[in-house]
C-alpha cells in the first residue's frame, strides 16, 4: 500500500517498461561463451512461458510475493520476449536528454549509448530481434 507521496502506474496508460542486463564492461567481453549461454537460458524461460504460461505466473507470482491472481491479470501487460531493439538507444537517449536538462547530471551532452551495448552475444544466439543499427 503506498502512502500518501506515493504514486502508481496504471499499465494499461502507454508506459512500457524494459528489463535490461548490465554487466561490468571487461566480465561481458572476456566471458562471450557464458554470454551467450545466459542468453539461452534466457530463451528457454521464454519458451517455457510460451508454453506453459499457468506454471509460469505460478512461478513468477511466488518469485515476487505477488497473488497469483493478481500477477494473472497484469500479465497481458507483459512482453517476455528477449530482444535488442533500437528503441532501447531512444530510451536511453531521451533519459540522458531529461537527466541533463533538469540538472541530474553536470554533462551537458548524453554518451553514446551504442558504446555500451554488447551485441555480439545476442548477434550470436538471436540475431533475427537485433534491431540496433550500428
Amino acid at each position: 500500500m503506498l502512502d500518501a507521496s506515493g504514486i502508481s502506474f496504471d499499465l494499461d496508460s502507454g508506459f512500457s517498461f524494459w528489463f535490461n542486463l548490465a554487466g561490468r564492461r571487461d566480465y561481458v567481453r572476456n566471458h562471450p561463451a557464458t554470454m551467450q549461454n545466459l542468453l539461452r537460458a534466457l530463451l528457454r524461460a521464454e519458451r517455457f512461458v510460451e508454453q506453459s504460461p499457468a506454471a509460469a505466473s505460478a512461478i513468477i507470482a511466488a518469485a515476487t510475493g505477488t497473488a497469483p491472481a493478481a500477477f494473472d491479470a497484469l500479465r497481458p501487460n507483459f512482453s517476455l520476449h528477449l530482444t535488442l531493439p533500437q528503441g532501447l538507444l531512444t530510451m536511453l537517449e531521451d533519459q540522458a536528454h531529461w537527466a541533463i536538462a533538469n540538472h541530474y547530471t553536470g554533462a551537458t551532452e548524453p554518451p553514446n549509448f551504442l558504446d555500451t551495448l554488447y551485441l555480439d552475444a545476442m548477434l550470436a544466439v538471436r540475431p533475427e530481434t537485433v534491431s540496433i543499427i550500428r
